[in-house]
């Protein structure tokens, strides 16, 4: 296993200008050897050795205290709920998903999924209204599932953290030439086109708090891999949604903040439906932004 080169730490140094020189070849308009980027990919991961870090799964509340993360919340006040609502309603002329078909779906997923399924399903039929309410002749929005963020490492005093694993999907809202892509392969454009988008965890109803801090590092490596100061997130069972925005601090202190809505549910009447898609609408639409048009930070 390869751990050292002319003195050089391959976590602390090597591996961060080698992801800095890939990204920059791919951003390069120029004509590049054939197979260049593949080889660069190959020679990351033996530089790795193998090295996975530990899964998101395995991440808990504590490992913000590790990663010198601080957590607060965000606000929403009932005006702006009001508002959330309104644009979670809106049906462009382009919309082929209207809001009483996704009501009605909604209830069949209720009626006839089994349990085991439903989580799936139900995230499944909201983020497509979310694709269809959101398309126009330009600009479309494309969930890619499965995507995994390679092992980061974290460097603090008291030691250095690595993570990796996969996250349910990206929400990622592209030029309409893009989609293609993703349909065909969506690891062709992987990390880079993402970068773009927001993170979708699904989680279990008795295990929805604990999925939060896999959601919220998977999200904070995410943002190290990419050079992102700012991304956006959601936790999800189908049934109840948390939304969250990751900040990395550049300015020394803490190294980042992870600020947590309220927990939202669709609700038996799905009177919650019009807020969690207005939410989602501007996930998308701001995924890499900190300033929040309908939040407030509370702490």
């Amino acid at each position: 296993m390869i751990t050292r080169h002319s003195g050089l730490s391959v976590e602390g140094v090597l591996l961060p200008k080698l992801d800095e020189f890939y990204e920059r070849l791919v951003e390069w308009d120029g004509d590049l050897p054939a197979g260049l980027i593949d080889k660069l990919q190959e020679l990351r991961d033996t530089l790795q050795g193998g090295a996975k870090g530990t899964p998101f799964s395995k991440v808990e509340y504590s490992t913000f205290q590790k990663l010198n993360i601080s957590h607060g919340l965000l606000d929403l006040s009932d005006a702006k709920k009001q508002e959330t609502e309104g644009l979670g309603q809106a049906e462009p002329p382009a919309c082929t998903i209207p809001m009483h078909m996704t009501q009605r779906l909604i209830h069949l997923v209720r009626d006839h999924v089994s349990m085991a399924a439903r989580p799936d399903v139900l995230i499944n039929v909201i983020l497509l209204r979310l694709v269809s309410v959101m398309r126009s002749d330009d600009m479309e929005v494309n969930i890619v599932p499965g995507i995994d963020i390679p092992p980061t490492t974290f460097h603090q005093d008291s030691g250095n953290h690595s993570f990796s694993g996969a996250v349910d999907f990206f929400v990622v809202k592209n030029p309409v030439l893009w989609t293609s892509c993703y349909l065909v392969d969506p690891v062709i454009s992987s990390l880079d086109r993402l970068a773009k988008g927001f993170v979708v965890f699904a989680a279990k109803r008795e295990s929805f708090k604990d999925t939060f801090p896999q959601a919220a590092v998977a999200a904070a490596s995410f943002c190290e891999i990419k050079h992102l100061s700012t991304i956006r997130g959601c936790v999800t069972s189908g049934e109840r949604w948390l939304f969250f925005v990751y900040e990395k601090n550049l300015d020394g202190g803490p190294r980042g903040v992870v600020r947590t809505s309220l927990i939202f549910e669709l609700e038996r009447e799905l009177n919650g439906l019009a807020l969690i898609l207005g939410l989602l609408r501007d996930w998308a639409d701001n995924a890499t932004e900190s300033h929040l048009s309908f939040f407030t930070h509370l702490v």
